[in-house]
């Protein structure tokens, strides 16, 4: 059997990336940063990369239109 290591807790489709994304809990999900996880959805399993928190302008450039 395959252990599970977390599960997905929202879904959405990002009009800005043209893909579906999630968010999950992982456990020691920090540690496994740029790792490759694969998570079975219905009849089918899908590979995910584990990132930081933080995946959308980590540097704050966009916030007030200061690009």
């Amino acid at each position: 059997p395959v252990q599970s290591l977390g599960h997905v807790t929202s879904s959405y489709w990002s009009v800005s990336l043209g893909k579906s994304i999630a968010l999950g809990l992982v456990k020691n999900g920090r540690e496994l940063i740029g790792q490759t996880v694969y998570a079975p959805v219905e009849s089918k399993t899908i590979k995910a990369q584990i990132t930081v928190p933080i995946f959308f302008d980590p540097e704050n450039l966009r916030r007030d239109g200061l690009e």
